[in-house]
């Protein structure tokens, strides 16, 4: 069993010539379908919610990214340009005008929710601290990065 992973790798005999000697059961995409189903009106028989560009299907102002925009695909980089994509609409939307009113109090509404909550809660400083930790560690095994798994030590990093 990797460490890295956990009980989330099942050891596995070769099958078929197969030298892999873990597996790791995916386990996101499926809840995030069962969470999209609850919705009928926004999803398809193949589990991707309906858009265009990003830009959720007669909803406005409801854009989507990753798995629940294209299907299970694809590496996380192939997220990163789906979400650029997403967004590049958000921002064409708000700039032409698009947006619905929210009648929200924008961040500070965010931040109370998130309160009530009772998360953690790490703003975009504490993403870069994390980041750079990250590629700290990395650089000191000869890597890009060194990905932090725990939650807690990556919450700590980013509060600094």
């Amino acid at each position: 069993v990797w460490p890295r992973y956990g009980r989330d790798v099942a050891e596995t005999q070769p099958i078929e010539g197969n030298e892999a000697r873990g597996v790791i059961p995916e386990r996101g995409y499926p809840r995030l379908r069962e969470i999209a189903r609850a919705d009928p009106r926004l999803v398809k028989a193949r589990g991707v919610v309906p858009n265009e560009g990003g830009r959720v299907s007669g909803e406005a102002g409801l854009y989507v990214a990753g798995w629940l925009k294209r299907g299970p695909s694809g590496v996380i980089l192939t997220n990163v340009g789906d979400a650029a994509e997403s967004v590049a609409a958000l921002l064409s939307d708000h700039a032409g005008g698009l947006l619905p009113e929210s009648g929200g109090g924008g961040d500070d509404e965010v931040r109370e929710l998130l309160a009530q909550h009772g998360g953690p809660v790490v703003e975009y400083e504490g993403v870069r601290r994390l980041v750079a930790e990250e590629a700290r560690r990395g650089a000191a095994d000869g890597k890009v990065a060194h990905k932090l798994v725990d939650l807690e030590e990556m919450i700590e990093v980013a509060r600094g």
